[in-house]
């Protein structure tokens, strides 16, 4: 039963692969949003494997992150896009703030002091603009080298939080087909696109259980 399961999932992937998608996106219907849902897509620069990019719903008025430190947030594994470069997820109407970003489940750049703020409507079908991580990974190399903690064990993470690259993407207009729809796979195209309009935040951090800061911890409200 093992193998048989196992081979289902190869094939799976490999169908995946051929039709431009990647595994977390194909689980995502891009085009069609379910009911009270809506879909965040960004565009992604060639990102190191094992990096991702959390994402928090966020209280403006109080400056805080309401998620949990179990649960509520939205990944994105930034290495693992469609044949386009780019990676989408269905997520609760809201406000949020790119929260984090990590490499390797091991180290993670905190963005509490400095990002930016978005809301997304259901139904809504919301670009979040290309993000180049080249500034991030060059930011957790220095902060490792200085700080230390280069050897944390697997699920682990050591936080940083100064010094940290504002975390801002390119907005720029991306290509149209002659619908006016934008292809974000070989094999899926979308339209009626809106353009994420952000505003600048900040959110406190928050700790462990033990006291040690990490991102999105608890005793921050």
């Amino acid at each position: 039963m093992v193998k048989t399961v196992r081979r289902i999932s190869s094939l799976a992937a490999s169908i995946m692969v051929l039709a431009g998608c990647s595994a977390q996106n194909a689980a995502v219907d891009v085009e069609n949003p379910a009911p009270g849902k809506a879909v965040i897509i960004l565009a992604v620069t060639d990102a190191e494997p094992r990096s991702t990019l959390q994402l928090s719903p966020y209280d403006p008025a109080r400056h805080v992150l309401t998620s949990t430190p179990l649960s509520g947030f939205d990944t994105f594994d930034l290495s693992d896009v469609s044949d386009q470069g780019f990676v989408w997820k269905q997520v609760d109407p809201g406000t949020y703030v790119f929260a984090s970003f990590t490499h390797q489940n091991q180290w993670a750049l905190c963005f509490a002091g400095q990002t930016e703020a978005f809301t997304v409507q259901a139904g809504q079908k919301l670009y979040l603009g290309r993000l180049d991580t080249a500034a991030f990974e060059q930011a957790l190399e220095s902060d490792v080298a200085v700080h230390g903690n280069g050897t944390m064990r697997s699920g682990v993470l050591s936080h940083y939080f100064d010094g940290i690259p504002p975390v801002r993407t390119d907005m720029a207009k991306l290509p149209l087909n002659p619908d006016g729809s934008i292809s974000v796979s070989s094999s899926r195209s979308v339209d009626a696109v809106d353009d994420a309009v952000f505003t600048p935040a900040v959110f406190k951090a928050g700790y462990t259980l033990y006291g040690a800061r990490i991102c999105g911890g608890y005793g921050r409200q």
